[in-house]
This record gives structure tokens, C-alpha cells and sequence, in this order.
């Protein structure tokens, strides 16, 4: 037996010879299955002069438009008090992941083999110690050995992937051994070799050099723990076998909680179908009975537009080649005794075609939209019924309801991914990680340690999707418009909370961000008791009141969206006092001043400041007085 490994090379490859074996005949079946829907989604077929319905392929771009638009965000919870910040920061380090590793691209993939497979795989594959973020790919369906007995109640026992490499990207460092017994792949051009091209991770022009090779990588259980193992040679060799360990502290008290680093989502997933239910499965039938009825027609016009049908009598026609010259392609029946109806030349009259003929590709599809979830005139589509804002607005809301549930749906995936994303971080990140944040002036790069977003714990993933969010946000738009004259004349409303109510009903109208600083700046004060807010979150308190003239009403406003911690209570109480003494002050300032006393007044500021920074230690007061 190998060292480290837990059980001899040849029970492993046993092991896994038997779970390939098990996934082989239902993988298999599905594998065939693909391969002839390509050919509808391509519209490839051996015939010429005919009419190609594409209604897979105009489907699955629509929705992988509208998948663009309302795809989810994840937001990030960490147990315990006190952890805003980091919650924060996770989620800027998974936005500026979003781009730095090609989320957006990935996610389009995987939304395309979700639509036409039933399934699509994302693999958190490693981890970039140069760019400092995890590496995912995304796997065909075509290469995936699935656990046959997996549904979305059972969990995947195993999963295994078929993939073509480049031999420079097995290295002993990536935990790779045997290598010199690998033998290289024969390039051939069947289908699923091309299909399999796709996902190739480390594709080299250097053929001669490299060579591309046959590699199985596998997931598994083996002794009660997780492992990934890599066979070569047609699964003949073992050249990796590594242990799955633990990434935070739940999993180290609970080995059970550790996950294999691979996401399924399935648009609609079922019971008993491990990949779940694609669009090919709905619209297959469609698309082929369309296609049917549009050359049916195609042809039926072909033949009037083309050419004529004439019975003639070749008793009194003698030179039919005359008659056939101005027609391109006429054809002449003899028919014997025609002259008795005194004519010696009769044009067939041929039935129209039936109107319902020419409407069924529209009924076909319009059935298809509804199997789906889509509607026409949501759609804007070229042909559709006229309809009014208002019944529109009801069309496309009764749209968002079924694709918000395929979203839903996938929402479980999602969560996964970004779990398995912290979690490489929690196993592998080290030094300093430098993040680009948005701004109003083009924004600022932050160097980031793992100390500001990495906890011991494992965190929680939100979904937050983008049609939940717009249907709030619509909402809150029109609850504000409603009471804003209300608001803003509210005499007892300070003018800090004025301008924060104004500049929240601009970005729900969709303003951005530069133009609402345009009409509604925030001050240096706004800013700093902003930096106040972070603080008083994390339950540290704030640095003694420097300048009893600072607009303390502003500090209030804002002090009041913290956190319910002592922290937060005594800064309220600190500035409440100081607004008073401020108030009071003012009112005795101008005695002082008549006086020339200018010590006196220092004296009386120091006292002042010295009473307004004391506030009480205890906490429940604090609260109280506060409130």
C-alpha cells in the first residue's frame, strides 16, 4: 500500500470501477439522448429546401437573457455579535470575485446546460495562490457520471467527471504521482470528444510538446471519509488520492458536515431524475411537429407558386412544348375529349390552404411559451395581441412568478457555491488579498488580511434575488412618493433625516450614485458619523467630542441605524448632551463675548465638553436615557 493512502491502489480503483459501473447504463442512455437533441437545437439535418424550426434555441436564449437580468447575489451572515464588518467585507470580496474569476461567463454556461441538459456542474477546483481567489469550472453534462441514486432528497454519494488535460497541469505538487506510467489520449474526432474539448481546463497549442490525456477524476467516500481521486489509463491507474479535510470548526467537530467541492443545479429537479427536467424535455415534441407543419405548407406553396396543372386534349393540341414556355414549371394531363366542353386546354383548380394549417406552428408555440413559463406579449414579440400597460404589467408579473421559481430553484446551488467558495478561503488564503470598491469618484482599492473578512465558523449564505428586490424597492418607491409632501413639512423632522429620505427615494427611482451626490451631497460630518457607524456595530466605542459646534443632529440620525449595543447608547447620549450644552452655549455666547473674557469662555467650552463625553457606565441606563 501506498503511503497515505487509505486503502491499497487497487481497492481504490476497485472502488471506483464499481460506482463508474453502477452510473455507466443511465449515464449512457442520457449521453444518446443528448446527442440527438443537438441536432434540433442546431437544426442539423441531411435534408435540403427545408424550413428549420428553432424553438429550443430561441427559448433557451430568452431565458438565458432573462436569467442575465434577475440572476441572484449572495449575502453572507457570520454567527455571533458584532460581525457587520466582516459580513460586509465577505460580500465585497465575492462581488470583486464575481469578475476576477469570469463568474458572469460561468454562470451562463452552466444556465445553458441547466435549460438544454436538465443540469448544470460548477467545481470549486483549487485554489490561485497568485490571484489569491478559489478557481472554478464548469463541467459538461456530457462527462459527468452521476450517482444514479441521488435525487433532490438523497445526497450524491459519489460524482466522477471524464476530462481530456494537458499533461503539464499534473504536477507532484498538485499531488499527482505515477505520472511516467500515464499513458497520452489518441485524438479522435468523434462527437463526445468534441463535446468533451469544451472543458478541457489546461488546452495547450503545443501538441507535439504536451499532448493532451485521459484522465477520471472522482468523488467519493471510502472509509467513512471524503476523498478525490484521479485515475489514468482508462481507469486503469492511480495517480492522485486526496482527503477531503476539514475547513472551519463545524466541520472539524463534525467530519459528517464536510462537502465535496461540486454544485448541481437543476432548473426543475425531480424525485427520481438526477438531472431534472430540461427544455428539451418540453419543447422536443414541439419543435418537431412545427417543423412539420411549416414545410408541410412550404411545400403545398412551392407547388402553386412554381407551377400549374392543366388537362389538355392532344386531339386538337398538336405542339404542347409551345404551351409550356411561358410557365417555368407547368404540368399537362392528357385527357382525351375535352373539346365537347368546347375547350381543348382546362386549368386544374386546386384547393388553398386551410387557414388552420398556417396558424398551427403559432398554436405550437404559443402552447410551448406557456409549458415553459414565458408569454408572447411579455415578451414584446412581433405578431402578439395588443394589450394595455396596465394588462401588461399584470402578463409580465404572471412571467416573473415562473421564472422567479426556476430561480428559487436554483437557489440551493447557489447557496452551495458560495459556501464552498469561503470555505477555500478559510483552507487556503494567506498574506494580503487587494480588492477594487466602488465609489463615487471611481473607487478604491483595499488590501485585505485574512483576520478582516475570515472567521473560524462557517457563514451563511442569503440569496437575494434581483426580481424580490425590484418588487420591494417598488413598493418602498411608492409608499415614499405617497408621504413624502408629509415628510418633508414635518417641522419636528430634522433636515439630516430630510435629505436621507430624499436621496433613498432617488436611488429607488434609479438614480446613480454620481448624480444623486450631485443633488444631495452628503457633508464631511455625514461621512465621518458614517466611519462612527462601523464602529459602534462592532460595540467600540467612539473617541471623546473634540468640537461642541459640530452638527450633532447629524451624528443622532445616523447613530440611530447601529446596532443595539452599550456602544451605540452611550455615543447617543454623548451627543445628546453635547447638543445641549451646544443649545446652551449659544444662548450665553453673546454675554461672554460683550465681556472680552475669552478665557472665560474656554473655561466654560472645557466644562462642557468634560460633562458632555461622561456619560454613565451602566448599561441599562445608557439605554434609557438614551431612548
Amino acid at each position: 500500500m501506498k503511503k497515505g493512502l487509505p486503502i491499497s491502489a487497487d481497492k481504490i480503483i476497485e472502488h471506483i470501477e464499481n460506482e463508474y459501473q453502477s452510473s455507466l447504463f443511465f449515464t449512457e442512455t442520457k449521453r444518446q439522448l443528448f446527442k440527438k437533441r443537438k441536432k434540433l437545437y442546431m437544426s442539423i439535418e441531411d435534408q435540403d429546401k427545408k424550413i428549420y424550426s428553432r424553438l429550443i434555441f430561441s427559448t433557451i436564449e430568452t431565458l438565458l437573457a432573462l436569467y442575465v437580468k434577475a440572476w441572484p447575489s449572495a449575502n453572507f451572515s457570520v454567527n455571533g455579535e458584532f460581525f457587520d464588518e466582516i459580513e460586509k467585507t465577505i460580500k465585497m470580496v465575492a462581488e470583486s470575485d464575481f469578475k476576477r474569476m469570469k463568474l458572469g461567463e460561468k454562470d451562463e454556461r452552466a444556465n445553458f446546460h441547466s435549460f438544454f441538459y436538465g443540469t448544470s456542474i460548477k467545481v470549486l477546483d483549487g485554489f490561485d495562490t497568485q490571484r489569491k481567489n478559489p478557481e472554478c469550472i464548469v463541467i459538461s453534462p456530457m462527462q459527468w457520471i452521476c450517482d444514479p441514486q441521488a435525487s433532490i432528497n438523497l445526497t450524491d454519494r459519489f460524482h466522477g467527471f471524464e476530462l481530456q488535460v494537458d499533461k503539464s497541469s499534473l504536477t507532484e505538487d498538485g499531488g499527482y504521482f505515477n505520472l511516467d506510467k500515464l499513458e497520452p489520449w489518441e485524438w479522435r474526432l468523434a462527437e463526445e470528444d468534441r463535446e468533451s474539448a469544451q472543458s478541457i481546463r489546461y488546452l495547450n497549442d503545443d501538441y507535439g510538446t504536451h499532448g493532451l490525456y485521459n484522465i477520471y477524476h472522482h468523488y467519493t467516500i471510502i472509509n467513512g471519509k471524503k476523498y478525490l481521486v484521479t485515475l489514468g489509463n482508462n481507469r486503469k491507474l492511480l495517480i492522485r488520492c486526496e482527503e477531503i479535510t476539514p475547513k472551519n470548526s463545524e466541520q472539524k467537530k463534525d467530519p459528517r458536515l464536510i462537502k465535496f467541492p461540486v454544485v448541481v443545479g437543476n432548473r426543475v429537479p425531480t424525485e427520481f431524475d438526477r438531472w431534472g427536467i430540461s427544455i428539451c424535455d418540453i419543447l422536443e415534441d414541439k419543435q418537431t411537429a412545427t417543423q412539420l407543419f411549416l414545410n408541410l405548407n412550404r411545400i403545398k406553396a412551392e407547388n402553386e407558386a412554381w407551377g400549374d396543372m392543366f388537362l389538355y386534349d392532344p386531339d386538337i393540341v398538336e405542339n404542347i412544348d409551345e404551351l409550356q414556355m411561358p410557365k417555368l414549371w407547368p404540368k399537362y394531363i392528357k385527357a382525351s375529349g375535352l373539346n365537347k366542353w368546347g375547350t381543348p386546354l382546362i386549368e386544374v383548380q386546386r384547393g388553398n390552404i386551410k387557414s388552420d394549417a398556417f396558424n398551427m406552428p403559432n398554436v405550437i408555440k404559443q402552447q410551448g411559451f406557456l409549458d415553459i413559463g414565458l408569454d408572447e406579449r411579455s415578451l414584446w414579440v412581433t405578431g402578439a395581441t395588443p394589450i394595455t400597460a396596465t394588462e401588461n404589467q399584470r402578463v409580465q408579473a404572471n412571467a416573473n412568478l415562473r421564472q422567479l421559481l426556476g430561480l428559487k430553484r436554483r437557489a440551493r446551488s447557489e447557496e452551495l457555491f458560495w459556501e464552498l467558495w469561503y470555505e477555500s478561503y478559510q483552507e487556503c488564503f494567506y498574506g494580503k488579498k487587494k480588492i477594487k470598491v466602488p465609489g463615487r469618484y471611481g473607487g478604491r482599492y483595499l488590501e485585505l488580511e485574512a483576520k478582516d473578512f475570515i472567521v473560524e465558523d462557517s457563514v451563511e449564505v442569503i440569496i437575494e434575488f434581483a426580481l424580490d428586490v425590484e418588487e420591494k424597492n417598488d413598493k418602498t418607491k411608492l409608499e415614499m412618493i405617497a408621504t413624502r409632501d408629509a415628510f418633508m413639512n414635518d417641522p419636528q423632522k430634522s433636515d439630516i433625516a430630510k435629505k436621507i429620505f430624499e436621496r433613498e427615494l432617488f436611488r429607488l427611482q434609479g438614480f446613480s450614485p454620481e448624480k444623486i451626490a450631485l443633488f444631495s451631497e452628503k457633508t464631511l460630518e455625514e461621512e465621518q458619523a458614517e466611519l462612527d457607524l462601523e464602529l459602534l456595530n462592532r460595540n467600540e466605542e467612539l473617541e471623546p467630542i473634540a468640537d461642541l459646534n459640530e452638527n450633532h443632529l447629524v451624528y443622532l440620525e445616523i447613530y440611530k441605524r447601529a446596532k443595539d449595543t452599550p456602544a451605540k447608547h452611550k455615543a447617543i447620549w454623548a451627543r445628546r448632551q453635547a447638543q445641549m450644552q451646544k443649545l446652551r452655549l449659544q444662548g450665553g455666547q453673546s454675554q461672554i463675548m460683550g465681556t472680552g473674557d475669552q478665557q472665560m469662555k474656554g473655561q466654560i467650552v472645557s466644562s462642557m465638553m468634560a460633562q458632555a463625553n461622561s456619560a454613565p457606565n451602566n448599561a441599562e441606563s445608557l439605554a434609557q436615557i438614551s431612548q
